[in-house]
């Protein structure tokens, strides 16, 4: 069969770029695609081409994608357009499924036994024995923020394949990453376990050492498809470049512009290697975006062409001219939820409510349930409500309203910096076990053996608590935190503050602090219940981090806190300075963040901005958002 015939027979349509990557079959090629471009159409279009005009064996050929799902529909598609014939014997999977495959074989060739997968253990998989760790080393239960944090960083040193000393410069809050790495690797061992990023360093090492196998796949897979390859990790790709080292067909799809996951390893580097790596290679470009309107495709691409780390291609489209981006300035953070949760009460528009961190989801939430708007997406977990501040805050609010209570004290005296003695907090405690007080505070400052700095820091805490007690809205927090001395302790971690301006919000629109209590706890309740209940099949506004949308389309994009410290989270370098290598790569990967966030409108982009925070200048300032506007300067390049 011809290549016009098969696209007669299928109803293949393709341009003349998409139709030159479809019939690249051999040796190595590397496919960027720009957002929107239809790279999965010419993916399954090429492995049909293969088949059907080529005559290659459909068991020849490897089709490896980033997700079960990305899989899964890769299959469904190719189905629905090219037939179950073929379908079925088609090898589409994840590389960690191969990874798993290969070690499987290692085992049954050698007679050894293979380590298990740790999720599915008893004990809460690997989530539930970092916490144990974390446990017996600090003698504390770590929160489910700390542990996901944790659980990322392994992943990093894994696909990273960091050495022992390069993993010292990760660092955590109250304890030694290192140390519970270490206590981690020695656990899974120990029971014979593995996670899935061992399931790559193991594969990746039976690769190097078993030439068989090695010999074995390559005498299998003579061509190699691979999706995604901007979100590949480094470990990943050195474990694709030893299965193409065989027949060298490697079809490489991706784009260094939509790269995100460098939290979790993503390497987009091997795609600006991929010449040399490969050499002699191909590199074609697909550069018509069919998605999005002709002034996001324009205004997106003046934006990531400050990049430097990038090949030079321009996203181009054929869509109308459309409507402009358009900058809604509140004059209130507070306002921006009031705004979404009105449009979310009339708007008929598919329209996605996009932000960097999960956290920006709460007080949208808040603000859509207060009015009885349903909502689509929002966080998959309770991780900021677990958060060290969210806890301390919480706990301290809660004191202020129960004052007899000693253990509520005795988790936040040390974040408070009091100043007190290890036996004054002993005698303390004789005292109220004793029953003979009912107020910590009074108790603590009839202690005449307490110091001078002691008993003042102490009284202006019994006047913060006081403030805590009587203040309205975001108030209760700005008490918490700013008259108790919680604010010194969070300004020595170098803490988020988003989270606290997250926590304001949330208080905003509450009427005080055992409201705020109140609505935090329903909060949780709420999410944790949809979280279970899987995803949400409501309707109104889509909630999402611009990390979930990536690869999907909607008719209107609204990006919200792209402000300076939350996105980009880097702080910009000093007038007449440059970033060093380490900044410049951390600046560009959130213009990358905020790039696929924009090209995920189809129509409309919104921006909502704001001047103060709860009645407050507060000098944000939101450097993204002026340099895709034109309202302002970019950061520089």
């Amino acid at each position: 069969m011809t290549f016009e015939e098969f696209t007669v027979k299928f109803g293949v349509k393709l341009n003349e770029r998409q139709s030159a990557a479809v019939r690249a079959a051999r040796g190595p090629v590397l496919l960027l695609a720009v957002p929107g471009s239809g790279k999965t159409t010419v993916i399954i279009a090429r492995i049909a081409y293969m088949l059907y005009c080529l005559g290659i064996e459909p068991g020849r050929i490897l089709t490896m994608t980033y997700t079960v799902a990305a899989t899964n529909e890769m299959r469904a598609r190719f189905a629905a357009k090219f037939g179950e014939e073929y379908a079925g014997a088609l090898e589409f999977c994840t590389i960690n499924a191969l990874c798993a495959r290969i070690i499987y074989r290692y085992g049954a060739t050698r007679g050894r036994e293979i380590f298990e997968l740790v999720e599915g253990q008893p004990g809460g998989g690997a989530a539930g024995r970092i916490s144990r760790i974390y446990a017996a080393l600090y003698g504390r239960q770590p929160s489910e923020s700390d542990v996901r944090d944790i659980r990322t960083h392994i992943t990093y040193c894994k696909n990273m394949q960091l050495g022992r000393s390069e993993m010292t410069s990760i660092k955590l809050e109250g304890a030694d990453f290192t140390e519970i790495y270490k206590a981690y690797r020695q656990n899974l061992t120990r029971d014979r376990l593995m996670d899935y990023d061992d399931q790559l360093r193991y594969a990746f090492t039976i690769l190097r050492k078993c030439p068989d196998i090695l010999s074995e796949l390559h005498g299998r897979y003579h061509y190699i498809n691979v999706d995604e390859a901007q979100d590949t990790s480094k470990i990943q790709h050195n474990i694709i470049a030893l299965l193409a080292s065989g027949r060298r067909n490697l079809f490489m799809v991706g784009d260094e512009d939509q790269s995100i996951y460098g939290f979790r390893a993503a390497y987009p580097q091997a795609l600006l290697d991929f010449d040399r790596v490969y050499a002699p290679a191909r590199t074609l470009l697909m550069e018509r975006n069919y998605r999005s309107t002709g002034e996001v495709v324009e205004r997106a691409n003046r934006f990531i062409e400050q990049n430097t780390g990038r090949y030079s291609k321009r996203m181009v489209t054929d869509n109308v001219w459309g409507a402009p981006l358009r900058r809604i300035v509140v004059s209130d953070m507070a306002l921006q939820y009031h705004y979404l949760a009105d449009m979310a009460s009339r708007s008929t528009l598919e329209t996605a409510v996009l932000y960097r961190n999960n956290d920006s989801a709460i007080p949208i939430i808040d603000a859509l349930d207060k009015i009885g708007a349903d909502y689509t997406g929002g966080p998959s977990d309770t991780s900021f409500f677990t958060s060290y501040i969210v806890r301390d805050v919480s706990n301290i609010i809660r004191f202020a309203l129960a004052p007899d209570d000693l253990e509520l004290f005795l988790s936040i005296y040390r974040q408070l910096d009091l100043r007190l003695r290890e036996d004054a907090v002993g005698r303390l405690r004789q005292r109220v076990s004793g029953g003979r007080v009912r107020d910590v505070i009074r108790a603590l400052l009839s202690d005449k053996l307490l110091g001078h700095t002691a008993v003042e820091r102490v009284k202006a805490l019994r006047d913060a608590l006081g403030d805590i007690r009587s203040a309205r809205r975001s108030d209760v927090v700005t008490a918490a935190i700013d008259t108790t001395g919680y604010g010194r302790h969070l300004k020595s971690r170098s803490a988020d503050s988003q989270r606290v301006s997250i926590l304001k919000a949330v208080a905003e629109q509450s009427s005080g602090a055992s409201a705020l209590l109140r609505r935090l706890n329903e909060l949780r309740e709420m999410i944790s219940a949809r979280a279970g209940a899987g995803k949400s099949a409501g309707r109104g506004l889509i909630l999402s981090t611009i990390h979930s949308a990536k690869g999907l389309e909607f008719e209107r994009v609204i990006i919200i806190d792209a402000t300076q410290g939350v996105l980009p989270s880097v702080e910009p370098p000093g007038e007449g300075s440059k970033p060093d290598g380490r900044e410049l790569a951390l600046l560009e990967e959130e213009r990358r963040v905020f790039y696929v966030g924009v090209t995920r409108a189809k129509k409309y982009l919104e921006f909502i901005t704001y001047e103060n925070e709860f009645g407050r200048r507060v000098g944000r300032s939101f450097p993204f958002v002026d340099a895709i506007t034109g309202e302002g300067p970019a950061l520089p390049p």
